[in-house]
């Protein structure tokens, strides 16, 4: 297998949050010379944008428990070991030599998986607290990282993946020399709850 290009599984759906730090570390990896496949859902965000960014993408049937009845509840042991039977099967196909799980639910199935085939898995953190998912596969993860500290005790803090094109905008130093008037600001948050972060952040510029 010498010269063979190192293999990553990204493991990510959902949301924005989860999703554009993804791309960020496989971008990253890619222009290093890495293959690079991703996990996700065929009914969320990531099915879209995913094959959009130049990525391929392998789906399988995983969805939330939060606020479900008591039938999905009973029914959720046997989704989630389909989900585990369809991740196993695609990651003995693609053979990757780690797993990133970025969050969301395909993570833990995902990365249940990658353990029980011996791949070593690595997770990411991107909030402050630490989402259902990953406190639960950090129990067996190789590698456990955080954006901020505190969402695990013993994890490195290495802060959130940002995309190249974002790094490559101009330092405010230079964009705002010898400019007049009001600053505009962009916020940029996930895709769920930045309504929240807008309207807070609005009112208190406002005052």
């Amino acid at each position: 297998m010498s010269g063979q290009p190192k293999r990553l599984m990204v493991m990510a759906g959902g949301t924005g949050g989860h999703v554009f730090p993804g791309l960020a570390v496989a971008h990253h990896l890619m222009a290093q010379g890495w293959q690079v496949r991703w996990l996700g859902t065929a009914d969320r965000m990531e099915a879209d944008l995913v094959p959009k960014h130049g990525i391929d993408i392998d789906f399988i049937r995983i969805s939330g428990l939060r606020g479900k009845g008591v039938k999905a509840l009973l029914a959720a042991p046997l989704r989630i070991f389909n989900a585990w039977r369809q991740a196993r099967a695609i990651m003995k196909r693609f053979k990757p030599d780690v797993v990133l799980g970025m969050g969301g639910y395909v993570s833990g199935p995902g990365g249940l998986a990658a353990w029980s085939l011996g791949i070593p898995v690595a997770l990411h953190e991107q909030n402050g607290i630490a989402g259902l998912t990953n406190q639960w596969l950090a129990k067996i993860a190789t590698t456990v990282m955080q954006a901020f500290p505190g969402a695990f005790p013993n994890a490195e803090v290495v802060g959130n993946p940002v995309r190249t094109d974002v790094l490559a905008l101009p330092l405010p130093q230079e964009r705002l020399a010898g400019r007049d008037g009001p600053i505009r600001v962009l916020v940029v948050g996930g895709s769920q709850g930045l309504a929240l972060i807008h309207r807070g952040r609005c009112r208190r510029m406002a005052v």
